[in-house]
């Protein structure tokens, strides 16, 4: 993909090159005339597009992959999912790390079960793109009404998925921090008040 878009940039440039000389040679050669200042603007207009479109293209292309990831992904369908990971795909979770699409297509197989299994929905509850990154913020609603909030964030390269990381906090997790805190600041009190003595 930079390799297509250097290309562009280059065809763009010599595009505007050459009609920057055509112009100055008919500047040279023949008096002013409108039609000359016509034939230079579109170049000049051709040209822009052509070094906005990669950008664009790659954003579009990284959106497409990440929806269709989240769509998969909510589906529960695995074979769909796996079709937006690269081959040598690195996934990064608070509990494992995971290389390669046969450990990550293990992982997903794992927690799609475990949805199946404890009546887990899950939302995407916001989206994020950049040309070669994406970033989702979810929540997941067990049959008890437990929640979890996460977030993930992709890399995205050539159409794929290279890297993933993904945090989360459950409403245990959230829990047990509140109560560490709570023990942490009874322990400071203690300290206080020992030394106080």
């Amino acid at each position: 993909m930079a390799t297509l878009f250097r290309g562009i940039i280059i065809l763009a440039l010599a595009f505007a090159i050459v009609g920057f000389l055509d112009l100055g040679l008919r500047s040279s050669s023949e008096p002013e005339s409108a039609p000359a200042a016509e034939d230079a603007a579109p170049a000049a207009e051709e040209a822009a597009p052509a070094d906005e479109a990669p950008a664009v293209d790659v954003e579009a292309q990284t959106k497409a992959v990440l929806d269709a990831n989240n769509a998969a992904f909510e589906a529960r369908d695995l074979d769909a999912l796996m079709a937006t990971y690269a081959d040598d795909v690195s996934i990064i979770t608070p509990d494992e790390t995971v290389n390669g699409k046969e450990a990550a297509r293990a992982m997903f197989e794992g927690l799609f079960n475990h949805m199946n299994e404890s009546g887990t929905s899950s939302s995407i509850t916001m989206v994020r793109v950049s040309p070669s990154m994406g970033y989702i913020t979810w929540e997941m609603t067990d049959a008890d009404g437990n929640v979890t909030k996460g977030s993930d964030t992709f890399n995205i390269d050539n159409g794929l998925i290279t890297h993933q990381s993904v945090a989360y906090l459950s409403d245990d997790d959230m829990a047990a921090q509140e109560d560490a805190g709570a023990d942490g600041a009874d322990d400071a009190g203690d300290a206080s008040a020992d030394s106080d003595s």
